[in-house]
């Protein structure tokens, strides 16, 4: 009968010990676990970091290539002489920056713009396929600041 306690005993005792090797091993999943949360947090506030950082890239990309639009268009307006039409200001265009690439609905904006902040009158107002008519106005200046 001891013997039969004992190795009862013993069998309790291997089950204990794999209780606890169950808990360490457990404790550290635990621990893992959380590792890994916060690497992932860390990495998805670096992911959001990352998108942000890019999206301020491409607005100063845009800035700039809207920058430069307004350079050129200032450029070949303060060359032209007299009356012109956006269709002679977007040949100008062509004929200058050949390289430069041109969004006519860009340009017309851009264009457009000038007209609003007093750089460009309009000679003679278009309608539809009619184009307006434009000259510099007597402030038009080709190192005038974009506001």
């Amino acid at each position: 009968m001891k013997e039969g306690l004992k190795s009862i005993d013993e069998e309790i005792l291997q089950i204990d010990q794999q209780i606890a090797s169950l808990q360490k091993e457990r404790e550290g999943l635990v621990v893992a676990r959380k590792i890994l949360a916060q690497r992932s947090e860390r990495a998805g506030a670096d992911a959001l970091s990352l998108v942000f950082r890019v999206k301020g890239k491409l607005a100063k990309i845009k800035e700039f290539q809207n920058l430069t639009l307004s350079s050129a268009l200032k450029s070949v307006i303060g060359e032209m002489k007299g009356e012109f039409t956006s269709s002679d200001i977007k040949t100008a265009l062509l004929n200058t920056k050949p390289r430069f690439h041109i969004n006519e609905a860009s340009v017309d904006a851009m264009i457009s713009q000038f007209k609003q902040k007093g750089m460009l009158e309009v000679v003679k107002e278009g309608g539809g396929p009619i184009p307006n008519i434009y000259r510099k106005a007597k402030n038009f200046s080709v190192n005038q600041r974009d506001e």
